[in-house]
C-alpha cells in the first residue's frame, strides 16, 4: 500500500485528518489511518482552548505555554519592581544631548539624546542618588525572581502530575530494561526475560508482565529501506520516461527488473520483520520497555529498583543477585513515552560511540563559537575603520566622497548588521545536525541539548558580542551608533521578527503549493503513497529551537535590563506574540508531535534559573565598566556586588532538588485496569512506535480494536 503509483488521494487526505492535532473524542475506533495508526475522526481545538487540553500528546505542550506565560510574569515582576522606576529616573536624567541645540559639544562617543538613550541608564549617569536606589531595587528585583522561579517549578510539578493523573497511556504500565546481556540469536530473549521478571518476589507478589518490546540494532533494517527507495525512485524515473514515449522503457532500464529488486528489498525487509517479532535476534541491542498487568506492579518494581548512591557503590563490590540478569547488571526506570523513543539510536552504546561524538560536537560547537564571535566583531570594526576619519595627514580608507565609496561602506554597514541574523540561522543549522549526530535515546533529551546549547549560542552572538564590540572596539555605548541604540534595535527586532517569521512560515505555504499541484497530476502522479502522505502532513513543531528562541530573549533581557529598562517590556511583548503564533500554527498547521512528558519543561526551567547570574553580571558590569570609566560616574557600590554574589550563588545551588523537598507533590495515583483494558485508550504503544516491529503491531491493534467495537456494540 505504501508504494502504490499513483498514490490514492483520499486516503492522503485522510492521513492529513490523522495527523492533524485535533480531539478525537467520541471518533469510530475502526476508522483508523494505516500510515500513522491514528484515528481519522478528529475535531479542531478551539484558539482559545486552555493549554491543558493539549495534555493527551503528553503533559510536555501545555507545560510549554506554561513556560511562556511564567516567562511573561517574570518580565513583568522585573518590570514591576524595578524597570518602571529606572525608565522614569532614566528619563528624567540630563546626560544626553540634544543633538539640535548643543551640536557643538557632540562627540563620537557622547550621548545622543533619541528614543533609545532617554530611557537608557546612559541619561542618568551623574545621577547618584537615583542609581543608588536603582541598586537596591535590582537586588529586590533578584531576590523577587529567586522566588517567582521557586513557585514556578512548584506549579510546574503540580501541573505536570495532575496533567499525568488525567490521562492513561501505555508509559503508565511500562518500564525501561536497560543495560541487559546480548543475545546470540539462538534464545527467545522476550519469552526468556519476561520469565526472568515473572519469578522475581517484590513486596510478596510476583509480578505479571503484559507485554515485551524489545530494541534493535536497527543499521541493517534501515540500509535495506534506503536500498528499496533508491529502487523506487529507479521506477518512478522509468514510469515518467514511458507516459512520453508510448509505454516503452529507457535505454538500459527494465521496469520488471527494477520491480523484482523491489520485492526482493521488501522480502528481506519482512524476514528481518519476522526475527524482530520472535524475540530471536542477535541483533537485540539490551534495551526492553516492559509493560506490566497493572500500574501498581510497575510502580513496585520501579520503586525496587530505584536505588540510592550508597547502593550503587555498594553493588560494585558486592554482588547482589536482584540486580543481575545472566551475569550483567541491568537498570530499571520509568519508560519514556512510546513515540519519545529515538529507536535507530538503543543500538549505539554510549562509550565509546556516543561519548565521542558529543565530545566531537562539543569541541566543533566552541570552535564554530569562537569564529563567529570574532568574524562579526571583525567585520564591524572593518566597517567602522572604514567610516572613521582620516588622522592628520593619512588618506580615508575609502573614499566615502564618492559615489562609490558611499555605496561599499553601506554594503558593508548592512552586511555587518545581517551578519548576525544569518550567522544565528547558519548556527541553529548546524546545532541540529550536532544534536542527531549525538545519537540521543529520546526525543526530550535531544530537544534538551539542542535547546540549550542553541539558546546559549544565540545569546553569545546577540548579546555578548554587541558588549565586547562595544567595549574593546567601538567604545561608543551611547553615541550615533553606540551600544544602547543597536540593543534597543535588536531587541525590537527580536520581539516581532521570531513570531512574524513563524507566522508567514515559507515551509508551510510551500508545503499547500505541493499539496495542489500533486493532488492536480491525479493518475499521472509518480509518488508513492507514502510520498504523496509526507506531503499531506503538516508541518513540524519544533519545540527545541522554540525553547531556544525563548532562552536567548530571557538571558538577553536579563543581562541588558539594568542598561535598557525598555527592553523587559519589549520582551514581554514579544513572548505575548510568541504564545498566541505558536498556539496557532500547533493547532492549525502543525502535524501531531510525538508525546512530550514534562521532563523537557522542567530541564529548561533548570536553565531559565541563569537568567539570574546574567541580571547579576550585567547588573555589575555596565556599573563597573560604563559609569565609572569616566570622572563623573558613579562607580560600583556594595549593594550591586551583593546582587552579583546572590545571583552567581543561586547558579550553583540544587534549586529543582530543594523545591522538591519544600513542595513535595501527591503520590502517583493508580487505575485498577490492566493493560489489556486499558489499551483501548492508548494512541501509542511501544511495538507500534518501533520500527521493528510496527507492521505486525499494526496488524494485531487493528483486530484487536474491531474486536473491541464488535463486543461494545
Amino acid at each position: 500500500m505504501e508504494d502504490k503509483i499513483p498514490p490514492d488521494f483520499v486516503v492522503c487526505e485522510n492521513h492529513l485528518r490523522a495527523t492533524l492535532v485535533g480531539d478525537a473524542t467520541g471518533a469510530n475506533p475502526s476508522k483508523i489511518d494505516l500510515q500513522s495508526m491514528e484515528l481519522i475522526e478528529r475535531k479542531e481545538f478551539p484558539l482559545t482552548c486552555h493549554r491543558n487540553e493539549l495534555g493527551f500528546m503528553g503533559s510536555g505542550f501545555p507545560l510549554y505555554f506554561e513556560f511562556i506565560i511564567f516567562s511573561i510574569v517574570i518580565l513583568f515582576t522585573i518590570l514591576g519592581v524595578s524597570g518602571i522606576y529606572n525608565m522614569i529616573t532614566n528619563y528624567s536624567g540630563h546626560d544626553c544631548l540634544p543633538i539640535d541645540t548643543r551640536a557643538k559639544f557632540i562627540t563620537e562617543t557622547t550621548c545622543i539624546k533619541t528614543f533609545a538613550t532617554t530611557f537608557s541608564l546612559a541619561n542618568k549617569q551623574t545621577e547618584h542618588g537615583f542609581l543608588t536606589v536603582q541598586h537596591v531595587l535590582n537586588l529586590l528585583t533578584l531576590i523577587i525572581i529567586i522566588i517567582t522561579l521557586q513557585i514556578f517549578r512548584r506549579t510546574q510539578r503540580i501541573n505536570s502530575w495532575e496533567l499525568d493523573q488525567r490521562s492513561t497511556d501505555a508509559s503508565d504500565y511500562t518500564a525501561m530494561f536497560s543495560k541487559l546481556p546480548p543475545a546470540t540469536g539462538k534464545e527467545d530473549v522476550d519469552e526468556q526475560l519476561k520469565r526472568y521478571i515473572e519469578g522475581l518476589t517484590i513486596k510478596n507478589f510476583k509480578p505479571k508482565v503484559a507485554k515485551i518490546n524489545l530494541g534493535y540494532d536497527l543499521k541493517d533494517y534501515f540500509a535495506e529501506e534506503d536500498k528499496k527507495n533508491a529502487q523506487i525512485k529507479i521506477k518512478q524515473t522509468i514510469l515518467g520516461y514511458r507516459k512520453k514515449n508510448n509505454g516503452q522503457d529507457p535505454p538500459g532500464l527494465s521496469l520488471a527488473d527494477v520491480e523484482k529488486k523491489i520485492k526482493l528489498h521488501d522480502e528481506n525487509l519482512n524476514k528481518l520483520e519476522d526475527e524482530f517479532h520472535s524475540g530471536v535476534s542477535n541483533r537485540f541491542c539490551g534495551v526492553a520497555f516492559v509493560s506490566f498487568n497493572t500500574q501498581k506492579e510497575l510502580q513496585e518494581v520501579l520503586k525496587r529498583y530505584d536505588i540510592g548512591i550508597f547502593k550503587k557503590i555498594t553493588l560494585l563490590f558486592k554482588k547482589d543477585e536482584n540486580f543481575y540478569y545472566k551475569g550483567q547488571r541491568f537498570v530499571v526506570e520509568q519508560a519514556p513515552e512510546p513515540s519519545d523513543v529515538k529507536w535507530p539510536n538503543l543500538g549505539y552504546k554510549y562509550c565509546p560511540t556516543k561519548f565521542v561524538r558529543r565530545l566531537i560536537t562539543a569541541i566543533l560547537t566552541l570552535l564554530m563559537l569562537v569564529l563567529s564571535f570574532f568574524g562579526i566583531i571583525g567585520l564591524n570594526a572593518f566597517v567602522r575603520f572604514l567610516e572613521s576619519p582620516p588622522q592628520g595627514n593619512t588618506p580615508p580608507p575609502v573614499d566615502t566622497s564618492s559615489t562609490g565609496g558611499k555605496l561599499l561602506v553601506r554594503a558593508l554597514a548592512m552586511l555587518a548588521t545581517c551578519a548576525i541574523v544569518i550567522i544565528n540561522k547558519v548556527i541553529a543549522f548546524l546545532m541540529k545536525f550536532f544534536a542527531d549526530f549525538e545519537l540521543y535515546s529520546t526525543q526530550s533529551h535531544y530537544n534538551h541539548s539542542l535547546a540549550t546549547k542553541l539558546g546559549f549560542a544565540q545569546f553569545t552572538n546577540t548579546a555578548l558580542i554587541t558588549f565586547f564590540f562595544a567595549k574593546f572596539v567601538s567604545r561608543d555605548y551611547w553615541g550615533k551608533k553606540g551600544m544602547v541604540i543597536a540593543i534597543t534595535d535588536l531587541f525590537i527586532s527580536n520581539a516581532w521578527l521570531t513570531p512574524f517569521l513563524t507566522f508567514v512560515d515559507f515551509g508551510y505555504f510551500f508545503r499547500l503549493y505541493q499539496r495542489y499541484s500533486t493532488k492536480k497530476q491525479g493518475n499521472d502522479c509518480l509518488l508513492t503513497q507514502e510520498q504523496a502522505n509526507a506531503i499531506f502532513e503538516g508541518i513540524e513543531f519544533d519545540i527545541a529551537q522554540r525553547y531556544a528562541n525563548i532562552i536567548k530573549t530571557m538571558l538577553f533581557t536579563a543581562f541588558y535590563c539594568p542598561v535598557v529598562p525598555l527592553a523587559t517590556l519589549i520582551s514581554a511583548c514579544g513572548l505575548i506574540l510568541t504564545y498566541w503564533v505558536d498556539k496557532y500554527v500547533l493547532l492549525r498547521r502543525a502535524k501531531e508531535p510525538p508525546a512530550l512528558s514534562g521532563e523537557l519543561s522542567m530541564e529548561m526551567t533548570e536553565v531559565l534559573e541563569y537568567i539570574l547570574p546574567a541580571f547579576a553580571i550585567g547588573n555589575i558590569v555596565f556599573e563597573q565598566f560604563l559609569l565609572s570609566s569616566g570622572e563623573k560616574g558613579a562607580g560600583t557600590d556594595i549593594i550591586s556586588w551583593v546582587t552579583f554574589a546572590v545571583g552567581i550563588i543561586n547558579a550553583f545551588l540544587p534549586m529543582g532538588w530543594l523545591n522538591e523537598k519544600l513542595f513535595p507533590t501527591g503520590e502517583e495515583q493508580t487505575t485498577n485496569e490492566t493493560y489489556n483494558q486499558a489499551r483501548r485508550n492508548f494512541e501509542e504503544e511501544y511495538d507500534r512506535e518501533n520500527p521493528a516491529t510496527r507492521d505486525e503491531a499494526a496488524k494485531e491493534y487493528t483486530a484487536f480494536m474491531k474486536g473491541y467495537q464488535a463486543a461494545n456494540m
